[in-house]
This record gives C-alpha cells, structure tokens and sequence, in this order.
C-alpha cells in the first residue's frame, strides 16, 4: 500500500526556496513516506516549547527537518514544514500553520453552524 503525499501551499513554498541539490535530497527522503511514513519518521512532541504532539518529522539533509501529519484513515501524509533546524524555524512554522488552519476550520464551522441554524 502506498501512502498519498499532500504539501500545504507553504510547504511548497518552502520547499522550492532551497538550493537545489538539498531539494533533490528532500524530495527522495518524502518519497520514501509513500511507503511507511510512521516507521520511516520519528514522532514529535513538545519541542522548543512548541507542542507538536501527533507531528512526525524526518531529517533527510544534514540541519534540514521536513514536518508532516500522518492520515492513517485517509492514508495520507501532509507535508506541514520543511528547512533548517537552527533556532527551531521548522518547527516554529509548523506550528504557525497548524494554528492558521485551525482558526481558518473554525471561521468555517462557525459560517456553516449559522447556515443551519437559519433553516
């Protein structure tokens, strides 16, 4: 069974700012999620101060950590972050965005709670 990889825009982003030679050797580390992404990554929990409990994270460049989210039901992996290591930017943009998207779930859940309230 393969794994579906999925990148958030900004990891995207972040991926396609780094020097090609260290994207060529991230892109074949996240390859190899495709076929055991829990085995393959190590779980994550508070680190820095950030609570990244439920992340995973794989180090496929020397200082460099790719951030992602296992979807076991939906037999997914969501690349969150990628970049250096150094002062925890990898982790702290993690974070950021996991917050992002949660208050954006939210707002929508919110517009959706009214809607169907009004019927």
């Amino acid at each position: 069974m393969n794994w579906k990889i999925e990148f958030l825009p900004e990891a995207k982003k972040d991926l396609y700012s780094l020097d090609n030679s260290v994207r060529k050797r991230i892109l074949s580390a996240i390859a190899k999620l495709e076929k055991d992404p829990i085995k393959y990554g190590e779980p994550l929990g508070k680190k820095q101060g950030i609570d990244l409990v439920g992340l995973y994270k794989i180090t496929p460049a020397d200082g460099y950590r790719v951030i992602y989210l296992v979807q076991k039901k939906q037999i997914t992996v969501i690349i969150i972050s990628l970049g250096k290591r150094e002062k925890g930017k990898a982790y702290k943009s993690a974070a950021q965005r996991i917050e992002e998207y949660r208050h954006l779930t939210n707002i929508e859940l919110k517009k959706l709670s009214s809607l169907l309230e009004k019927k």
